[in-house]
């Protein structure tokens, strides 16, 4: 399959057809994201998503998956997942958009019910997952595994999200002790919670924020994270319009090679190459945000 650009996200969700796809790049008014395969792997196993609720444009949800447990497996667990949110999101009544709280209440209950979906149909394969859902006031935010979530205010890039992930544990218990050590670390690939997958208990990690305390929110996989330090990330943000900011953020995690030569190498590795997994990114940029100039 060609690498198109200007796809519609929705539809390759629902017809299985990013698992096909080298790069893509997706735009839907305020939203945007781009997915690419790598360097290193010969299968697509990530999913993006950005739609708008199809009787109010203003209700709108950006989900990022990375599937595990190869080609059949991890890219039919982070598909199900993206196809179980469509229709589950699209089928919303148009009222939870001001009632937001009756979202609140169903998205744990529609996580749990894709987790049994892709147990029964993913022969151990499965998925981290990522969600942004925003409603009249506030917008909800999910994560699952180690696909993470920032957000960005008068241009300053913080992670709201929590990795479910070993390398996380140990930075939160002060072993490892800076927070960019961790994407070197060779324990980095394990995470503590998925979608279907072998860990036995399914970690969810929710934040509801106001959407006056954001401009900009963005969702990673670990192909970005893994190969962009979160300066790095922050100089990228602050400095790429709204219309590529997606793109530019993989395609600058695709050719970032990173080094850190003070790491020990018994539980450490010196070197993080660029492209070195399936790599994705989705944006979404709120009218009259500042996000400064092209780079």
């Amino acid at each position: 399959m060609n690498n198109n650009q200007n796809r519609n996200s929705k539809y390759d969700v629902l017809y299985h057809l990013q698992a096909k796809l080298k790069h893509a790049y997706y735009q839907l008014n305020d939203m945007s994201a781009c997915i690419d395969i790598g360097k290193n792997r010969n299968d697509q196993q990530d999913g993006v998503l950005i739609i708008r609720h199809p009787l109010n444009h203003q209700f709108k949800m950006l989900a990022i998956a990375d599937g595990m447990g190869g080609l059949s497996n991890g890219a039919l667990a982070s598909n199900i997942a993206l196809c179980q949110l469509i229709y589950w999101f699209e089928q919303l009544p148009i009222n939870y958009f001001k009632s937001e709280s009756n979202i609140y209440t169903q998205v744990e209950n529609k996580i749990k019910e894709i987790n049994a979906l892709i147990k029964k149909y993913c022969n151990g394969g499965g998925t981290t997952l990522s969600i942004a859902i925003i409603s009249s006031c506030n917008t909800f935010l999910l994560n699952i595994g180690d696909s993470r979530i920032y957000l960005s205010n008068k241009n300053k890039l913080e992670q709201v999200s929590i990795d479910h992930s070993i390398v996380w544990n140990l930075y939160m218990q002060k072993k490892i002790m800076s927070k960019d050590d961790m994407r070197y670390h060779r324990l980095n690939h394990l995470i503590t919670s998925s979608l279907g997958g072998s860990n036995k208990k399914l970690l969810i990690n929710e934040l509801i924020v106001s959407n006056q305390d954001y401009e900009r929110i963005f969702l990673f996989t670990d192909g970005v994270t893994d190969c962009l330090s979160d300066d790095q990330l922050q100089t990228i943000v602050s400095n790429n319009n709204s219309e590529s900011v997606a793109n530019q953020i993989v395609e600058y995690a695709l050719q970032s090679n990173s080094k850190n030569c003070e790491l020990s190498v018994k539980d450490y590795y010196n070197s993080i190459l660029g492209g070195k997994d399936n790599t994705s990114a989705a944006v979404l940029v709120k009218k009259g945000a500042f996000y400064g100039k092209k780079i």
